[in-house]
């Protein structure tokens, strides 16, 4: 149970810490990250009295997840931009760190534990100017108490409405307090990953399917899957690549299949996606992926909480230039298997009219 930080009382306040402290191990880990972190900040402010060039510390909260820190990318490009002569600190949880830390745009990235700790370097009044773009009824829920962060974004933007005030990207701004942003995200990809993959041996021409989100209610079945791979190989020659954590089609050797789940990082999954003709998914993470590197989407997308007709994205998928949104209005689940499978091998058809004229237009040149 979470209680409210509605006690003001510094004696009662104090009390409060004390026996949360020794009674959770999560609250204990996260003070000792909070005093840490803490303390790199004053370092880092120290340090920068003798940089003539930067004499702020601008610091982004998004902790997580996946989706949403990627579809969040333009504000550090827009924030870096605004703020010249400030160094942007992106505060983010462990499992997502890489995605910042390879953004050129950020300086520093610095991990937290949950929201309670960045809530409280906050209050510490460290930073020259901050943005939470969590909504206000983010909470940690292992903490056993919910501090209040002193946002200066709209309050009235949360889990219950936030679909209905536009893609990820246009809320969060909301959220934080910010100007509305159009781009769509990037993602930075390094030569050092790029050479692990290049050793992965992948085909030549595939498919990358994904298809287990956080909530089940975005799943596609996996019976579902396992038929349109089917149909996949039957129509082509094309390989199907699979990526994620929890794979849909696990324990399966079909012919042209490539299980890759749970054995890329973050970054090596997008360079997958990079590399594939298309990507085939429903609304999660690696969709976000497939977005920010430029991969043509087929994107399942139906009823989620009180949401139905609603778009993620920003940037080429939000607009339909670089992908093609099937929606359901019920579940995603009831999408039928010939409705996927007509949209592959019509965008399938369009790729290969338009390599073939690309190579007509080659060979033209070259007899020129």
């Amino acid at each position: 149970m979470s209680i409210k930080h509605s006690i003001t009382h510094p004696v009662k306040l104090l009390l409060l810490f004390l026996m949360r402290y020794f009674q959770k191990k999560h609250f204990r880990m996260m003070i000792h990250s909070c005093l840490v972190n803490y303390i790199k900040i004053i370092t880092l402010k120290y340090s920068l009295r003798k940089n003539p060039h930067v004499k702020k510390i601008i610091a982004v909260c998004l902790i997580e997840h996946l989706g949403d820190i990627v579809a969040c990318e333009p504000i550090a490009r827009f924030l870096k931009k605004e703020y010249r002569d400030a160094l942007l600190v992106w505060f983010v949880r462990q499992p997502y760190s890489e995605i910042t830390k390879t953004n050129p745009y950020i300086d520093r990235t610095l991990i937290v534990s949950c929201m309670n700790e960045w809530i409280l370097l906050e209050k510490s009044s460290v930073f020259d100017k901050a943005f939470t773009l969590h909504f206000p009824d983010f909470e940690c829920h292992d903490c056993g108490i919910t501090f209040r962060s002193r946002r200066q974004g709209n309050v009235d933007v949360n889990f219950r409405n936030y679909y209905l005030r536009g893609n990820l990207l246009s809320v969060f701004c909301q959220s934080g307090g910010l100007a509305p942003i159009h781009d769509g995200p990037c993602l930075y990809i390094t030569d050092e990953i790029r050479m692990k993959i290049d050793h992965l041996g992948l085909p030549s021409n595939f498919i990358v399917i994904h298809g287990e989100a956080n909530g089940k209610e975005r799943n596609w079945p996996r019976e579902k899957w396992i038929r349109l791979l089917s149909e996949i190989n039957e129509a082509s020659n094309m390989a199907v690549v699979e990526i994620g954590i929890h794979g849909c089609l696990e324990g399966l050797s079909p012919k042209h299949y490539l299980n890759l789940c749970a054995k890329l990082s973050i970054l090596e999954t997008a360079e997958v996606i990079r590399r594939a003709r298309l990507f085939v998914g429903i609304d999660s993470g690696p969709a976000h992926l497939a977005n920010a590197v430029g991969t043509y989407g087929i994107i399942l997308l139906g009823r989620f909480g009180p949401f139905t007709q609603y778009i993620p994205y920003s940037g080429r998928y939000g607009s339909g230039q670089n992908c093609e949104v099937i929606f359901e209005n019920d579940f995603v689940a009831n999408i039928p298997v010939e409705r996927v499978l007509k949209s592959i091998t019509k965008k399938l058809v369009e790729m290969n009219r338009t390599l073939d004229h690309a190579a007509q237009a080659e060979m033209s040149r070259q007899r020129v």
